[in-house]
C-alpha cells in the first residue's frame, strides 16, 4: 500500500492499495502526483494528489526491464528509476495470485539465484522512458537500489555492493 500521513491531525490516509510489493516512492516537482515503484510488477504507478484527477491512479511506466526499487527526481524534471533485479520466473508467475505475498518474503532467500546486473532508467516527467544505462553482467555495479543525481554525476546505491558508484553522465543525459 501507498500510505500518507499528516502530522497535523495525525490522520492515516491509504492513497492506493494492493500493489505487488511497492517500494520506492518519488514527489513530483509541483507535487501534482506521487510515484510509488511496485517492484514485482515491474511498473511505477501514479497517484494524483493535485488537479481534476485528484485521488486517481494511473500507471506512469510499466514494462520495465526489472523490478523498480528506488525512485528519484532529475534535475531536468524527470525521473531515475532503479532497477534492483532483472525480471525473472517466481515474478511472472505470482502475478496477482494469492502466493505473491508469501514470494514477496522469499524472494530475499531467492535473489542470489537471479541474474544480477545493474540498470537505471530514465524516464521524462510524464511515463516516457527515455534511456536505459546498463551494466548487463553486473561486473561494475549491480542491484541498483537508488540513484541521487547532483549535476553531471549520478550517484547509485545497491544492495548487494559496499559502496556507493558514480557514473558521470554526458552532456544532455
Amino acid at each position: 500500500r501507498l500510505l500518507v500521513y499528516d502530522p497535523a491531525t495525525g490522520k492515516l490516509e491509504v492513497l492506493l492499495e494492493k500493489l505487488f510489493f511497492a517500494n520506492g516512492v518519488a514527489l513530483a516537482p509541483d507535487e501534482s502526483f506521487v510515484l510509488v515503484c511496485e517492484s514485482y510488477g515491474a511498473r511505477v504507478m501514479r497517484v494524483w494528489l493535485k488537479g481534476d484527477r485528484t485521488g486517481q491512479s494511473d500507471v506512469f511506466v510499466d514494462r520495465l526491464p526489472g523490478f523498480p526499487d528506488g525512485i528519484s527526481k532529475r534535475e531536468d524534471g524527470g525521473f531515475w528509476v532503479s532497477l534492483v533485479n532483472p525480471p525473472n520466473i517466481l515474478g511472472r508467475i505470482a502475478g496477482p495470485s494469492p502466493v505473491r505475498a508469501l514470494l514477496g518474503h522469499i524472494m530475499p532467500l531467492v535473489e542470489p539465484l537471479v541474474k544480477r546486473y545493474g540498470c537505471v532508467a530514465k524516464v521524462s516527467a510524464d511515463g516516457t522512458r527515455q534511456a536505459l544505462l546498463m551494466d548487463v553482467e553486473g561486473s561494475h555495479v549491480s542491484s541498483i537500489a537508488s540513484a541521487h543525481q547532483q549535476g553531471r554525476r549520478l550517484y547509485l546505491g545497491n544492495l548487494m555492493g559496499a559502496g556507493v558508484s558514480v557514473l558521470h553522465l554526458e552532456e544532455g543525459e
